[in-house]
């Protein structure tokens, strides 16, 4: 399904299902299909978007509203609505695999298939993070996955869920993804507490949080950025000094209704400090 969105280009809907497990996910699609000045249709660099919800529902707000804002800005963006309530790895798995799908059709949805970038909020950013460190791990070799396949070209993590600290944690990701028995057991804690696993092979990352986070603290990515820091991993990382957790874009698109603490305009800069950081990637 095609529509007319700009008077240069148009925008192209795609819809793909992912089944892992007997669990089926929604990959839905953006693309921009739009001609050079010599006639060949351009490549864009590719957003997919991870929204968050704890692992328990996918969030609206943090889906559509963002795809349509990274089209405007010049980018393809797919949503995944990732299968919650589910344990680990399925949403991962479906994750990866929509990676993998994105690549394969890089040239008929007009991808550049090295700049395939996970955006990933709250919990969506633990999922997103979680591709981020093991792309290339013996975890997910040992499920079949090629690791340059499923390679994410950067990460963008918005008020990311990260750590198993239970001084910091977010319990109810993790009772959702290991199961309330699960978040007893110290190593299926370690391997989802994503500031253990850093390498130097994680992508470059763009991150940002608010101080007033309660309801997963910023030392979640805190955590995470010293963690790239001392591994030598690309990271521009900003912390805005107001707003709850789940802003999505911080404006009146996506605050909730009675919620006028959502409309942050300082932590609304992100999405421009995030254009910029696309823009010296795909240098």
């Amino acid at each position: 399904m095609a529509f007319c969105f700009k008077e240069d280009f148009i925008m192209q809907k795609i819809t793909e299902k992912i089944t892992v497990a007997g669990h089926t996910a929604e990959l839905m699609g953006y693309t921009i299909e739009k001609k050079n000045d010599w006639g060949v249709q351009d490549k864009h660099a590719t957003i997919i978007i991870c929204p968050g919800g704890g692992y328990h529902f996918v969030s609206d707000r943090e889906a559509d509203p963002v795809a349509l804002k990274l089209i405007t800005m010049g980018y393809n963006a797919f949503v995944l609505n990732y299968t919650c309530q589910v344990r680990y790895p399925v949403a991962l798995e479906q994750l990866a695999q929509s990676v993998k799908l994105v690549r394969d059709n890089a040239d008929e949805w007009n991808v550049r298939e090295d700049k395939i970038i996970i955006m990933g909020m709250s919990a969506g950013g633990h999922l997103a993070a979680s591709l981020g460190v093991k792309w290339n791990s013996d975890e997910l070799k040992q499920m079949g996955y090629k690791p340059e396949e499923i390679k994410p070209n950067g990460l963008v993590l918005s008020y990311p869920v990260i750590t198993t600290n239970k001084d910091f944690w977010h319990q109810g990701s993790f009772e959702q993804i290991l199961g309330k028995d699960g978040i007893e057991d110290e190593k299926a804690l370690a391997n989802q507490s994503l500031e253990k696993l850093v390498t130097e092979d994680v992508p470059p990352v763009f991150m940002w949080h608010t101080f007033e986070d309660k309801a997963v603290p910023m030392e979640n990515s805190l955590l995470f950025a010293s963690a790239l820091r001392k591994a030598g991993v690309s990271t521009e990382y900003h912390i805005f000094p107001h707003g709850p957790h789940g802003l999505a874009l911080a404006n009146e698109e996506t605050a909730r209704v009675g919620r006028p603490e959502d409309i942050e305009p300082q932590a609304a800069q992100w999405v421009d400090l995030f254009h910029s950081w696309m823009q010296a990637l795909l240098k």
